[in-house]
């Protein structure tokens, strides 16, 4: 269970989970370990004196019926808040039951094993025995009220407060989504408008300028040629003071894209016709936006030393470039290009049907999608940005407000939570199922047809579980091509004048 206790008798870690529920969504924070060598040693000692408390239940054992707890659900919408007050006896009887186990088997000096106090073993080991009663009873309470109550929580329910004595009563709050009822309607019988591709040959001279661009070459220029616009830079740049004189305020290598140039105003113009090692000196005021917060804004005497200059050389659109790009004239590239353009609208009008048609089906069913579904798919889309970075060699811990990333994903991430449902329910309805062999076979299809392959790479999926979710998505797909194929979708001719998408051979 999720744990988030808000009083300072609370414990720090989570409860084991309730039955019947996934996964939590909301992380518990990391517990921190002693710093220091005396302090591990202290614990080690204390740990010699733990007992330690092991299951003693049979796992087969029927459960015993738990005193009744006075309880209070409220439910708004998809989030339900569930407050449970354990009467004082039963919390009685269960640290009564823990302290007797560690009054057995405790060390303490001057009593045999078993033989020391209960008052003392209960003061000595009050924390232990809070911690223990806590973490066996919360959990056993929540579970029995959702059984009784027939509540399937999407995610582990979490802890938000704890009001416990061990020689009192237990009250504690929990909340959890659950999934929104919904009988889903209005996805027959749709209208939809679907954009035929039209290739026009400002597209394909798009692409093609696109592809020179990319097999550009950065050279470096020659020896009587001094920088110019465009071109890329290798400077070593000092400021000064004003006056150009005294202790140097910053230094720094790299290149300068001429033109570009934004932190050192007046970098640009004074790095034109400058040839490798050539200096230049002067003074400039720098931005407000400059990286060093105590010299923005600030008049500074800016000494630069040219160590380099490349120029990027962009290559004629002709038979030589069809040739590096794997084609053997300009025409077999352009149809190249003509075919992927095409192929590429092709997808984007399909992509664009089942906009429409989902457009339709959620304003028939305006649905709540839960708040922790909606966080979990923004984790994996922050998860999958901040891979993106590390693998172009950026640290995603710097220079990356996600907190105004996640913002600005939340409308797109409810979008598809309330998508998924409603696809989710037409399967349900409409029977939609997807068997083993649909999704070996598509496991097949997608590693290349070789059989072997396929029943090691199923094995292992099914390991982690993500078999179900390649079948779930399976499923997902089918329920939209169910609202395709009960759709009429009217064909419009596009308009190629403004199709500018890029291609590559």
């Amino acid at each position: 269970m999720s744990a988030k206790p808000q009083d300072d008798q609370a414990p720090e870690s989570a409860a084991p989970a309730p039955e019947a529920a996934e996964p939590a969504t909301e992380e518990t924070a990391p517990s921190e370990t002693a710093p220091e060598a005396a302090a591990e040693e202290a614990a080690e000692e204390a740990a010699a004196e733990m007992p330690v408390i092991e299951e003693t239940q049979s796992e087969t054992a029927p459960e015993a019926p738990l005193p009744a707890a006075e309880v209070t659900v409220d439910q708004q919408g998809v989030r339900v808040v569930m407050t449970l007050d354990v009467p004082a006896e039963a919390v009685a009887e269960q640290v009564q039951e823990v302290a007797q186990v560690y009054r057995g088997r405790a060390r303490i000096p001057g009593f045999r094993r078993g033989k020391a106090p209960m008052s003392m073993v209960r003061q000595r080991y009050r924390e232990e025995i809070r911690e223990h009663v806590l973490d066996q009873m919360i959990p056993e309470y929540v579970s029995a009220e959702l059984r009784s109550r027939s509540l399937d929580p999407i995610h582990t329910p979490v802890l938000d407060s704890v009001d416990f004595d061990v020689d009192k009563h237990l009250a504690f709050t929990v909340h959890f989504d659950v999934i929104p009822e919904i009988e889903v309607t209005g996805y027959k019988d749709l209208k939809a408008t679907r954009t035929e591709p039209d290739v026009s040959e400002e597209a394909i001279e798009n692409a093609l300028s696109e592809l020179r661009e990319r097999a550009a070459k950065v050279e470096p220029v020659g020896e009587e040629e001094g920088a110019a616009l465009n071109d890329f830079v290798a400077v070593s740049i000092a400021l000064f003071p004003r006056e150009g004189k005294g202790k140097r305020l910053a230094e720094e290598e790299r290149y300068v894209h001429l033109g570009n140039e934004q932190a050192v105003p007046g970098l640009n113009s004074q790095l034109e016709g400058l040839h490798p090692g050539d200096t230049r000196e002067f003074v400039t005021r720098l931005g407000d936006k400059y990286p060093n917060d105590l010299l923005a804004g600030k008049e500074v005497t800016c000494r630069v030393e040219v160590k380099d200059v490349k120029r990027r050389h962009l290559p004629a659109v002709d038979d030589e470039l069809a040739k590096d790009l794997g084609m053997e004239t300009l025409e077999e590239l352009r149809d190249k290009v003509r075919q992927d353009i095409g192929e590429h609208m092709e997808q984007e009008a399909d992509q664009d049907v089942i906009r429409q048609l989902l457009d339709k089906v959620l304003e028939a069913n305006p649905i709540e999608a839960p708040e922790s579904m909606v966080e979990a798919r923004l984790d994996r889309v922050v998860q999958r940005a901040a891979e993106d970075l590390a693998r172009q060699g950026m640290d995603p811990r710097e220079g990356v407000d996600w907190a105004s990333f996640r913002a600005d994903n939340k409308i797109p991430a409810e979008r598809a939570v309330k998508e998924e449902l409603l696809l989710d329910q037409i399967i349900k309805v409409e029977s939609i199922a997807i068997e083993d062999d649909d999704v070996l076979a598509e496991i097949q299809r997608l590693q290349g047809g070789e059989e072997t392959a396929t029943t090691a790479i199923a094995a292992k999926m099914r390991q982690e579980g993500s078999f179900e979710a390649m079948r779930q998505m399976m499923a997902r797909q089918g329920a939209l091509d169910y609202l395709k194929h009960h759709a009429t979708i009217e064909s419009v001719a596009g308009s190629p004048a403004i199709i500018t998408e890029d291609s590559s051979a």
